[in-house]
């Protein structure tokens, strides 16, 4: 039994020293860690110490840097970053992206203040020297005026001296008078002989004149043939025709400076090659399809001298690569009516973008001017009330070169005709705009179709546009 106690203690005392060995043990390894952790603890420390010490002074600096931009403690760094976007747009615009900042704007700004004061320097030399320069004038005046003032005194002194001589002479004259009635009977005869030679004088410088006219005549003419302004230099020519739908093609267009709606007068050519003077038909341009090249429809035709093909055309309205300027003068009455019709007028020259330059309206009122750039003055009826001016502006036309041209004429060569349709405002006669129906009785398109039908083109050329090399080959004018 007390072998079994003795066992029981030993295995007690093992136990108890197996704990305290264990307690020992974990006792030194949990104060190791202590130790470790407790140095990790105290360099933490310190580390956040100097990180809120850093952050402290990085916050002071950020202030200062806020004060000496001129911004409130309390703006943020996107509002300062948009601030600065404004100031680089508007102090630093010129500088590239990488050099914008407030020291290099400040510098730029500076240049120019230094710049602005240099020329505000030089401006004020400048209003100096003006200065100065108008006090010596005004003192070369002041002299100026003393000198007539004095000039003024002897003027008045002579005058008086005058007055005294020219009692003496009226006596003396009063003397000669007699003398003078003897001489006459001689002056008289003198004067005749004069007279006779001043009439001769006269008549041969009219004559002179006359001269002169003819060759200012004669050389305006021989200006209008250079510049190429007579009805006798075409501006073009008809390449195709088509008669059936009434289409013609010529050969000027898009490098030409053509417009739709241009009219032209076509001429035909005589056995030697020349345009004859007569007009035999007028055409419109509908569409411009190439640098040289353009579609117009057929206004006017004869049958027994239809136009063909190397026909020339003319308009007065155009000239290829810039506008025509025209003068307008006199009463204008196209259809007979006793109305005037100048807007007709001033718009057929703008549809054919020509520039009116002056004009001299129905009630004798004159606007713009004529230039030697004006080609043509167009002339309507001569009205009571205006022939004077009328002559007047003839006569600068004659001196200036320019053209002038009675209205038919001018209506003829632009190729317009009067319709004689009448345009009932208010109703709805649409008969007004019926095209009438030719010999025959048999209605014929015109040849302008929209953009839903199929487009034809002449046989020649069915298979080709007729902006391909085909028309392009046939040469320009």
């Amino acid at each position: 039994m007390a072998r079994r106690e003795n066992q029981g203690y030993q295995i007690a005392v093992v136990s108890l020293l197996i704990l305290w060995i264990m307690t020992t043990v974990g006792m030194f390894v949990f104060f190791n860690k202590y130790k470790t952790v407790f140095a990790q603890s105290e360099k933490d420390k310190a580390d956040n110490q100097n990180s809120q010490q850093a952050l402290r002074t990085a916050g002071e600096d950020i202030d200062k840097l806020k004060q000496w931009m001129g911004f409130e403690q309390s703006t943020s760094t996107a509002e300062i970053e948009k601030a600065a976007g404004a100031d680089w747009e508007r102090f630093a615009a010129t500088l590239p992206q990488a050099q914008r900042n407030y020291r290099a704007a400040l510098e730029q700004t500076a240049a120019s203040l230094g710049d602005a004061q240099n020329n505000l320097r030089v401006s004020h030399e400048e209003v100096q020297s003006l200065k100065d320069r108008n006090e010596a004038r005004e003192a070369a005046k002041d002299k100026q005026i003393a000198e007539h003032r004095a000039e003024l005194d002897k003027t008045r002194t002579e005058l008086a001296d005058m007055r005294s001589k020219y009692d003496e002479a009226r006596a003396g004259l009063e003397q000669q008078r007699d003398a003078a009635h003897q001489e006459s009977q001689k002056t008289k005869t003198l004067l005749t002989s004069t007279q006779q030679e001043f009439d001769q004088h006269v008549s041969k410088s009219k004559q002179d004149v006359n001269f002169k006219n003819q060759e200012i005549k004669k050389r305006n003419e021989q200006i209008a043939e250079l510049r190429g302004e007579t009805p006798g230099v075409a501006d073009g020519r008809i390449r195709k025709i088509d008669q059936h739908t009434g289409v013609v093609w010529i050969n000027v267009g898009q490098a030409d400076a053509l417009r739709r709606q241009v009219t032209f007068s076509v001429y035909g050519l005589d056995n030697n090659g020349v345009a004859r003077a007569k007009r035999k038909g007028a055409i419109e341009v509908t569409r411009v399809l190439g640098p040289h090249l353009a579609e117009a429809r057929i206004l006017e035709d004869k049958t027994d001298d239809p136009i063909v093909t190397g026909d020339e055309i003319y308009s007065p309205l155009w000239q290829p690569g810039r506008p025509e300027r025209f003068a307008l003068a006199g009463f204008f009455d196209i259809d007979g009516d006793d109305h005037s019709d100048r807007q007709i007028i001033q718009e057929l020259v703008s549809m054919n973008g020509g520039i009116i330059d002056a004009e001299l309206d129905d009630q004798g009122n004159e606007t713009g001017a004529m230039t030697i750039e004006t080609r043509f003055l167009v002339v309507g009826d001569e009205k009571e009330n205006i022939v004077s001016k009328l002559g007047a502006i003839k006569a600068r036309a004659q001196e200036l070169g320019v053209e002038v041209l009675p209205m038919s004429k001018f209506l003829d060569h632009i190729g317009w005709k009067n319709t004689n349709k009448v345009l009932r405002f208010g109703s709805d006669q649409h008969r007004d705009f019926t095209a009438p129906i030719p010999d025959g009785g048999v209605r014929t398109s015109s040849g302008i179709t929209t953009d839903h039908f199929r487009k034809r083109y002449p046989r020649e050329a069915e298979t080709k546009h007729p902006t391909s090399s085909a028309f392009d080959d046939a040469g320009s004018k």
